[in-house]
């Protein structure tokens, strides 16, 4: 776990504890305790599906304040206010990388791993969905011809997409499904230019 720990003199909510005067010589002017650290402050990040938060513990007689910062269990970015848990391995999200599929909040490693498509399987059923034969899809995503056969294979074994005598492949309910979820997944550059092309391909009355 990573702490950091803030400078002590320039914290404005050190505090000191006074002692009070004697009489004796120097006892006059104003002294300070061993004790006269009672508050540090410290940051430390959160580990994996801990959500953070703020405490204060004891350290050898001085109180510190300990401040856990979450950040994404997928992006690493910083949380903020809003934070997901993942509803299969309690894995914490942004907001941005929290998956909806089958009606709950999944984090993008529990989908790859319950349901596992790679990013060249996600962009032949994307063309299937609209309508694209073998050969029109690989003209599109520059995807070899053998690779898309045994995507088509994986596809249809896994119920999403199914096969028509001289219509080719069809999308299925399942395949919709899980283009929306991996929609979440692959929204890089690559996949924006594909369906770019997917529609100007198509056509306006497509």
């Amino acid at each position: 776990m990573l702490s950091f720990e803030e400078d002590e003199r320039n914290d404005p909510e050190r505090r000191w504890l006074r002692k009070e005067s004697t009489g004796n010589g120097s006892d006059d002017e104003e002294s300070f305790s061993d004790d006269k650290i009672l508050l540090r402050k410290t940051r430390e990040v959160a580990p994996d599906r801990s959500l953070g938060g703020s405490e204060i513990v004891k350290e050898d007689g001085i109180n510190i304040q300990r401040t856990i910062l979450g950040f994404c269990d997928a992006c690493g970015d910083r949380l903020g206010e809003e934070i997901v848990v993942c509803r299969l391995d309690g894995k914490k999200v942004c907001p941005g990388c929290a998956i909806r599929y089958e009606h709950r909040k999944i984090c993008p490693d529990c989908l790859m791993r319950k349901k596992p498509l790679s990013k060249h399987e996600f962009e032949i059923l994307t063309c299937y969905a609209k309508g694209l034969k073998r050969r029109q899809v690989h003209e599109i995503t520059k995807i070899p011809i053998k690779e898309i056969k045994s995507a088509e294979n994986y596809l249809y074994d896994r119920g999403y997409i199914s096969k028509r005598l001289l219509e080719g492949f069809k999308i299925t309910a399942d395949g919709i499904d899980i283009i929306l979820a991996y929609s979440q997944v692959f929204k890089d550059e690559q996949i924006a230019n594909m369906k770019t092309e997917i529609d100007s391909f198509l056509g306006p009355a497509r």
